[in-house]
């Protein structure tokens, strides 16, 4: 089970969203500062980062993921799931924008 804890909704430009997320079957591990992106359409999560620079543009190195592709995009993809589903709950709260949802 994915729990999202610490969900802000921000709607900065792609930025929809930021939160933690918590492994249960994983003995409650817990990732920090995952984000949720949309644009042209298009939706996905980022892992926690480290921004670098190569030839003059920006980048970043994910911390955590799966060196088998096919597996790293499905575990991003429950992530982002789980992210979605507690962004329609704000919606359906009222949450306004850099509200911390409360559970």
């Amino acid at each position: 089970m994915i729990e999202i804890l610490k969900f802000e909704l921000l709607n900065k430009g792609s930025l929809v969203a930021k939160f933690n997320v918590k492994m249960h079957k994983w003995g409650g591990l817990v990732i920090r500062e995952c984000t949720l992106f949309e644009n042209n359409g298009k939706k996905w999560v980022n892992l926690p980062s480290k921004a670098y620079e190569s030839d003059g543009k920006k980048k970043y190195m994910s911390y955590l993921f799966y060196e088998e592709k096919e597996l790293d995009d499905k575990f991003k993809e429950m992530i982002k799931q789980a992210a979605e589903e507690m962004k329609e709950k704000c919606g359906n709260l009222g949450i306004e924008n850099n509200e911390e949802i409360p559970f």
